[in-house]
C-alpha cells in the first residue's frame, strides 16, 4: 500500500485510468468461485490452458459429432477489468474538481499536523476576518462534503 495520500491518489488516478482502457468482465466468460480458491488457479498460469484441453478431449471421446463451442476457450484476462461496473460507475464519477479538493484537504491536513500555526492553516484555505476557527470548520465541512458527494440535509443541495 501507498504510504501517503497523495500516493493513493496517484494509484487510483492509475486504477480508473488502467481500468477504463479495459473491456468489461461482462464481455468475457465468467465464473464465480470462492475467493481462496480462485486465486489458487490464477496463480496456476496453465490452469485453463489444462481445462481447455481436457473439455476438448471430453467432447471428442463422449460426443464426437459436437462441432460447437467449447465451454471454455482460452481468454487473454489482462485485456479485461478485474472490478465490478459499480466500482467503475463510482470512479468515473470523480473528476478533477474532486480530486483537486481531495489534495487541498490533504494539504491543509499535513499542514495541521507538521506546523500547527493556526495562521498558517487559516492563509492556506485563504481565510480572513473575525471568527477564523468557525470559517475553517465550515470550509473543511464543505470540502469532505464535496469529496463524499454529500448533500445539505437542509437545503436539499
Amino acid at each position: 500500500m501507498p504510504d501517503s495520500f497523495a500516493r493513493c491518489l496517484n494509484l487510483l488516478k492509475q486504477l480508473k485510468k488502467d481500468q477504463n482502457n479495459k473491456k468489461s468482465t461482462n464481455e468475457c466468460f465468467r465464473v464465480n468461485l470462492p475467493g481462496k480458491f480462485g486465486m489458487m488457479i490464477y496463480k496456476d498460469k496453465n490452469f485453463f490452458k489444462k481445462f481447455y484441453e481436457y473439455e476438448q478431449k471430453y467432447y471428442e471421446k463422449y460426443y464426437p459429432e459436437y462441432k460447437g463451442q467449447y465451454f471454455y476457450e482460452p481468454v487473454d484476462f489482462t485485456k479485461y477489468r478485474n472490478v465490478g461496473e459499480g466500482w467503475i460507475e463510482t470512479v468515473n464519477s470523480l473528476d478533477d474538481k474532486w480530486f483537486k479538493f481531495a489534495e487541498e484537504i490533504n494539504g491543509v491536513r499535513n499542514n495541521a499536523v507538521h506546523r500547527f500555526s493556526e495562521k498558517e492553516i487559516f492563509n492556506k484555505f485563504d481565510l480572513h476576518g473575525s471568527d477564523l476557527l468557525t470559517q475553517l470548520k465550515e470550509k473543511c465541512k464543505e470540502y469532505l462534503k464535496a469529496i463524499l458527494r454529500l448533500k445539505d440535509q437542509k437545503s436539499n443541495k
